[in-house]
């Protein structure tokens, strides 16, 4: 088959690549600028008295951080599925494959 529609001009895959090269050299120019340029003074002022630290709240545990998160990540999948079973059973097949890749 040729003539196809999904065709990608050749123009525009080498201005991509140009501009992705152009970006790896510009990080790394940066990082080796940034690297050897000296660092800059911030002006602060420490006081000498010393305070207590005060008590972790709940939420900086361990164990409360992984179950919010997961109960975030399974409310998440919960509504995905939901959607997406719904947009199945009214045989609205283009929302479904859209959102799936969409996501």
């Amino acid at each position: 088959r040729t003539g196809g529609c999904a065709v990608v001009d050749i123009i525009s895959v080498l201005i991509l690549v140009g501009l992705l090269i152009c970006a790896i050299l510009l990080s790394m120019v940066g990082f080796y600028v940034g690297r050897k340029s000296p660092c800059l003074p911030v002006p602060s002022n420490v006081s000498e008295v010393e305070r207590p630290i005060p008590a972790s709240k709940w939420t900086k545990h361990n164990y409360a951080s992984m179950i919010v998160v997961g109960l975030l990540i399974l409310a998440t999948s919960y509504v995905e599925l939901q959607f997406v079973m719904a947009a199945l059973w009214l045989n609205q097949y283009y929302i479904t494959m859209g959102y799936l890749l969409t996501t």
